[in-house]
Order: structure tokens, then C-alpha cells, then sequence
């Protein structure tokens, strides 16, 4: 999957496709979150978990045609405060980003980032943020 994972993340007592679920506490205060530079895919996916387990989701990510590879960055925001849910993907083909998006609106996910660009093979790769507060 070019260093492209889904995470399987358990949130109230079901098995979810997600990766990430808020704690459900309106007292609880967000982490530090952060924002990467322009990483490959497989370095991005290592800042996205380490982000992820920080309880931080990727509220924007872009990817772009870097000199020899595909690239992306993410800005990272804490989960906001209650029951929250989000699903994220980045490099997709058009065909398996159409099939997330409305598999996910159809389970009540709102997009809230969508951002694409053109690799030097002419593939579209999208980039997408759905979140379900």
C-alpha cells in the first residue's frame, strides 16, 4: 500500500475504522500538537502516529511532487473537547478516495480537508480529513 496504513482503533466498545476517537471528556485539555515540513510518505506516516497517539488529528494535510518522491505534510490539531471522531487518508488514487468519501458521509463523517495534486506519472493522489464531532 506504499507505506499507507489504515488504523484499526477501538472507541466505545466497537471496532471502528478510524484514527482517531476523542476521549468523550468535556474537562479534557488538548495536547501540544504540531505541524510537519514537507516529509515522504513513510515519514509522514511515522510523524501521523506519533501525532495520533498524542491524541492530535490532522486537520490539514497536502501532498505534493517533491524532486525524486511524493511528499506530504500535516497540520495537527487536538481533538476537540467531548465525543469526536475523524478519519484521514493522504496519496490516494481518485477511485479509493471517492469510494472513503462517501463511505464516510454515509456514516455520518463531515469532510473537512480535501486537498489533491498531479505526480510526475499524471496519477491525481488526494488528501482528505473527515471528522464525525
Amino acid at each position: 500500500m506504499n507505506g499507507l496504513t489504515t488504523l484499526f482503533v477501538t472507541c466505545s466498545l466497537a471496532l471502528i475504522l478510524l484514527v482517531g476517537c476523542g476521549s468523550g471528556d468535556p474537562t479534557a485539555t488538548g495536547p501540544d500538537c504540531a505541524s510537519s515540513e514537507w516529509l515522504s510518505s513513510t515519514a509522514y506516516q511515522s510523524f501521523f502516529d506519533v501525532q495520533a497517539a498524542m491524541d492530535c488529528y490532522p486537520m490539514e494535510v497536502s501532498g505534493r511532487q517533491g524532486a525524486s518522491e511524493l511528499e506530504y505534510q500535516g497540520v495537527f490539531a487536538p481533538f476537540p473537547n467531548g465525543a469526536f471522531q475523524w478519519r484521514s487518508v493522504h496519496g490516494r488514487l481518485q477511485a479509493d478516495y471517492e469510494q472513503r468519501d462517501a463511505t464516510n458521509q454515509s456514516l455520518g463523517f463531515q469532510r473537512s480537508w480535501l486537498q489533491s495534486f498531479t505526480a510526475l506519472d499524471g496519477i491525481v493522489r488526494f488528501q482528505a480529513t473527515w471528522t464525525n464531532p
